[in-house]
């Protein structure tokens, strides 16, 4: 049997004086880990912008996939960036190309809400150089937009005006042709003053048009100029509410001064965690110190 003493918990206090150093160390080591975590969380600290990357009314106009690779895999701009958000500390180029592969790619990231919704995402170990960066990402990436977009909008725009301006001519020829004046009057100043459909038709019952076959030609007309007006009116009416939710230009709609958050859930938990782990350790350097002390004086 062996015959060393059994430990109480009341010898602790004493144990606790006669090795003050160890506490001491221990204090210092629980309050370095409570700074470090505070600076530094588990899993690192994620900063996030939302932009909605223009549209028209909730069409995209410009493929975000490719815009993002070509983006993200230009060195040079890249290398712009990093230098403009001060977040490298190597002067050499070399050294910033190895910061750029190994740090800023494999942790911006990118994942679409819907389709004209992206969250840009990058993840760093501390707070201080997530949002310099990722603003500045975020200008150069919605620049890139703004100009891709724009030029796609006018592509558009162009295409919707011509199939509009088709269809009004059509029905101007009818309606001079077969003498209907309140029609052409009507469409005296389109497409700059769109007409709608049910106007027109209100025209052809209350005028009495009674020619048959300027009625029918009419209403075979109607249909494709009411589809043609419908295409016509995102790309020039500036009046749609739709608008406040789906913008024609690329908009951050996070606030540039965000601060970022911990990737770990529930991080606030390690701030008690923290301090019971160290005090577990330092009973148990003081038990083991007393069965120490123990067994020289036997």
């Amino acid at each position: 049997m062996s015959d060393q003493k059994e430990f109480r918990l009341s010898e602790l206090p004493a144990l606790a004086r006669r090795h003050y150093l160890t506490g001491l160390f221990c204090l210092v080591i629980c309050l370095f880990l409570e700074i470090w975590f505070l600076h530094y969380p588990p899993r690192g600290v994620v900063g996030e912008n939302v932009i909605i990357t223009g549209s028209v009314i909730g069409s995209p106009l410009v493929d975000f996939d490719s815009l993002w690779a070509r983006v993200t895999n230009d060195d040079e701009l890249m290398l712009q960036i990093i230098d403009r958000a001060e977040i490298c500390r190597q002067k050499n180029r070399v050294e910033k190309l190895n910061f750029l592969n190994r740090t800023i790619r494999q942790n911006l990231k990118f994942q679409p809400e819907n389709e004209t919704l992206v969250k840009i995402s990058f993840k760093r170990p501390g707070y201080n150089d997530i949002r310099p960066f990722l603003n500045c990402f975020t200008d150069a990436l919605i620049d890139k937009l703004t100009n891709m977009g724009q030029e796609s909008f006018e592509i558009r725009r162009e295409k919707a005006l011509v199939q509009y301006s088709r269809a009004i001519e059509r029905l101007r020829f009818i309606a001079h042709f077969f003498d209907m004046p309140s029609i052409a009057a009507l469409l005296e100043n389109s497409p700059e003053a769109p007409v709608d459909t049910s106007r027109m038709l209100e025209k052809v019952r209350s005028d009495k048009v009674t020619d048959g076959i300027g009625r029918a030609l009419l209403g075979e007309l109607l249909p494709g100029y009411s589809t043609a007006q419908i295409y016509y009116e995102p790309y020039f009416n500036d009046k749609m509410k739709l608008l406040e939710l789906f913008p024609r230009s690329p908009v951050v709609i996070t606030a540039r001064d965000m601060p970022p958050t911990p990737v770990q859930p529930f991080y606030e938990l390690i701030f008690v965690l923290v301090p019971m782990a160290v005090f577990l350790i330092y009973a148990s350097l003081l038990i083991i110190l007393g069965r120490k002390n123990d067994a020289a004086l036997q």
